[in-house]
């Protein structure tokens, strides 16, 4: 079984990707938790777990779930980060996860995507983010190959000073910038509600004509960059750059 969280696209790519590639059935976290559905993997059965890496941590969202599921000590687990850069230290932290209900990750990988992170970053050129993509098909198939082999593997890149980066930048990110505080929407907003169906934790409102962020925010840049108006911005940091999911480029 094959389970994933994306806001933008490009780990949802990864997992429909491999789904295909091993027969699996693939599906969406949030999806999951909305269905109070808590997955057991049995004897021999495969798990992955594809997410996003942010500041070198996988998303909350992702280490709740996974506290609440049941996996056999004699399953097969491997966790696939799609990063813009590293990875950081954040598959040990997704294995100590893993580890505190003991259960065991076996396989580790990360793969590079389009950088999406518009309330920090300039977004990768078109061509930039088309490399990324055939790169991307080309993992799928070695991880893949890997997998129906039976073979494990470690190919995650953590980059330099991973633990630091990890365990000292992450908790800066999250106090200073996991925030919704700075979310707006701009004259372009038709308040057509599609921020609202696309948050996978449903933890945006429009409440007079107004949208309004909650406190549960994964940081995924869903709503900002799927906003079929462009009509969302981060404060003043993300006017003006052009918006990314991953479909539009299939």
């Amino acid at each position: 079984m094959i389970i994933y969280f994306s806001g933008t696209g490009n780990s949802k790519f990864i997992a429909d990707g491999l789904a295909e590639m091993l027969n699996e059935t693939c599906e969406s976290i949030p999806q999951l938790i909305d269905e109070k559905q808590y997955i057991d993997i049995k004897d021999g059965e495969n798990l992955v777990i594809v997410y996003p890496t942010y500041a070198w941590q996988p998303p909350a969202i992702v280490l709740n779930y996974l506290k609440k599921i049941k996996i056999s000590a004699n399953a097969v687990v491997t966790a696939i980060t799609t990063v813009g850069g590293e990875a950081g230290n954040g598959m040990s932290v997704l294995g100590k996860a893993l580890d505190s209900r003991g259960f065991k990750l076996t396989n580790t990988a990360s793969v590079k995507m389009p950088d999406n992170f518009i309330a920090m970053f300039e977004m990768p050129t078109e061509q930039e983010i088309k490399d990324c993509i055939v790169t991307a098909k080309s993992f799928i198939e070695k991880i893949g190959g890997l997998l129906l082999s039976k073979k494990q593997f470690t190919l995650a890149d953590e980059g330099k000073m991973a633990t630091l980066k990890t365990s000292l930048v992450y908790p800066l990110f999250k106090t200073l910038m996991i925030s919704p505080k700075k979310f707006k929407n701009n004259d372009k907003c038709i308040n057509c509600g599609k921020c609202i169906d696309i948050c996978p934790t449903h933890n945006i409102s429009i409440i007079a004509n107004q949208v309004t962020w909650g406190k549960d925010c994964q940081w995924c840049m869903a709503c900002i960059q799927r906003c079929p108006f462009e009509a969302i911005e981060y404060g003043n940091k993300t006017q003006k750059k052009p918006r990314y999911f991953l479909e539009k480029y299939l």
